[in-house]
């Protein structure tokens, strides 16, 4: 799915909503998960996940083409952690069958 189908999935459910009203949301909604990111804070959405930073420091690697050792620089990148009740959804498992465990 792309934000374009998030928008119009969103816009099919709540007909009173307009296309360009709900698409204003939903950028506004990635907007303030990127500027919390990019401020080192992470983003929780219950029974979702969590949005975050990690930090990759600089290592030594190989390049695959020539087989020489190059330095890697240390760098941020994004991280996503789902919820439990997230991965139970993927995994068709339902919460009560494992309470009866």
């Amino acid at each position: 799915m792309v934000k374009s189908e998030l928008v119009q999935q969103i816009c099919n459910i709540y007909s009173n909503l307009k296309y360009r009203d709900v698409k204003m949301m939903i950028d506004i909604i990635f907007n303030e998960i990127e500027n919390a990111m990019t401020k080192g804070m992470h983003c929780e959405f219950r029974e979702f996940g969590t949005f975050k930073v990690k930090t990759r420091e600089k290592r030594e690697a190989r390049d695959p083409k020539t087989g020489k050792k190059i330095l890697v620089e240390k760098k941020i990148v994004p991280s996503f952690k789902m919820s439990s009740l997230l991965r139970l959804k993927l995994n068709n498992i339902e919460r009560k069958s494992l309470q009866n465990l």
